[in-house]
């Protein structure tokens, strides 16, 4: 934890000495609060990166995208470096039969 508040605290200086836009601030202040959190059923992208066989009937997996819970197609989540977690889409349900 402590780790987590001198990060914290080193951005918010930053943010004082250089009049950082609050966007910009809150984004990297997401990003870090991220790299201490694993959420459960997620895999962190530094350990694994989705392919498409990972991907739902559709081509598209959830994901953790700048600090927000998505589903995206496969072909944008291999060309962003934005999300930090994932988790294949469970399948369609299926049609029961009488």
């Amino acid at each position: 934890m402590d780790e987590i508040k001198e990060e914290i605290t080193e951005i918010l200086a930053c943010h004082m000495t250089y009049d950082r836009p609050p966007k910009e601030v809150v984004e990297e202040l997401v990003e870090a609060v991220q790299r201490y959190i694993s959420p459960d059923g997620w895999i962190k992208v530094e350990d694994k990166r989705p392919t498409y066989r990972d991907t739902d009937e559709e081509g598209c997996l959830r994901v953790i995208y700048k600090g927000r819970r998505r589903s995206m197609d496969f072909h944008a989540v291999k060309a962003s470096e934005s999300f930090t977690h994932w988790q294949p889409l469970p399948s369609n349900p299926k049609e029961i039969s009488d």
